[in-house]
């Protein structure tokens, strides 16, 4: 597979009410062959399979009390979180809803959409408009660039909550999954200070629980003295599937081994442009309705479990 653009979903990706078909979605949502094949690689997707599989996971969650936005795509992308093992996806919503009940003043400023203005001005993390050669989207955050005086963690948090959210909703990002680029340039005493272990275990419970998306691989770049301090505190909470997919690079042609270049902004040796974050934030804008039901999904399931 090879690296390229693809543009960002639009709101037209939840308009769409078609019924599921063999490959999960909706026939102009239709997975490419590439990834069709991948998704029988990953969770042995096939023809007929997610149709009685959507059927027996919406009746799972009925049984569980578990109320959520009542269209296939939605179904679709937790069912590929669990792999299509209904019961492993009805564990992923449950970890996915139990950190907006568990971790509130982490999701305060997902709406309005405003609130994000002053982070994403700031330029601390993007998504890449385009694939690696895995057909991953490029998750990137830049740890140096945080001024805790301006931004605090919490709101660094949920401005990459939405970007993640967003991504989540596309059928290729579903299968294929994310790659993290961690940037410590910069990074210093002041940001170090400023985060507490829960902020920190809150970002490892996001990803290796609960956030129906695939975090595929890690890769450090830029590391000061600092990270190594903060990764061995954290390292006994991180699990051992995740600890082997993370990697920390001496140079971004180090780097490139793993990412390519032409999915990089060139401020990482990259041929993708400069970095910037404008693209993603306004293909957010388009899914404030849908952010919405998801916030409500949330209350609506508060204390449920």
């Amino acid at each position: 597979m090879r690296a390229g653009h693809d543009p960002f979903p639009t709101a037209a990706i939840l308009r769409n009410s078609g019924v599921v078909g063999a490959d999960g979605v909706a026939a102009d949502e239709a997975l490419p062959e590439e990834y069709s094949l991948m998704a029988k690689c990953y969770f042995g997707e096939g023809e007929e399979v997610m149709e009685r599989l959507v059927d027996e996971f919406k009746e799972a969650l009925r049984e569980e009390g578990i109320t959520t936005p009542d269209y296939p795509h939605f179904y679709v992308k937790l069912l590929r979180s669990g792999k299509l093992h209904v019961n492993t996806s009805v564990k992923v919503v449950k970890n996915y809803l139990r950190q907006f009940g568990s971790y509130p003043s982490y999701f305060n400023d997902v709406l309005p959409f405003h609130k994000s203005d002053h982070v994403f001005k700031d330029l601390l993390h993007t998504i890449m408009p385009y694939r690696d050669k895995h057909g991953r989207r490029v998750y990137i955050y830049r740890s140096g660039v945080w001024d805790p005086d301006n931004v605090t963690f919490e709101q660094g948090f949920a401005t990459g909550y939405k970007i993640l959210e967003m991504v989540s909703l596309e059928p290729k990002t579903q299968v294929a999954g994310i790659t993290v680029v961690f940037d410590g340039r910069g990074f210093s005493f002041k940001q170090f200070s400023s985060v507490s272990l829960e902020n920190q275990l809150v970002v490892i419970n996001l990803v290796q629980q609960g956030f129906p998306l695939w975090f595929r691989s890690f890769h450090v770049v830029n590391a000061p003295m600092l990270f190594s301090v903060g990764y061995n505190i954290l390292k006994p909470f991180v699990a051992d599937e995740y600890k082997e997919n993370i990697h920390f690079h001496s140079s971004y042609k180090s780097l490139h081994e793993h990412v390519d270049p032409e999915a990089l902004p060139e401020e990482y040796g990259g041929t993708a442009g400069p970095f910037e974050n404008s693209n993603c934030q306004k293909a957010i804008q388009e899914f404030e309705d849908y952010f919405q039901e998801v916030q409500e999904m949330a209350a609506n399931n508060k204390g449920k479990f």
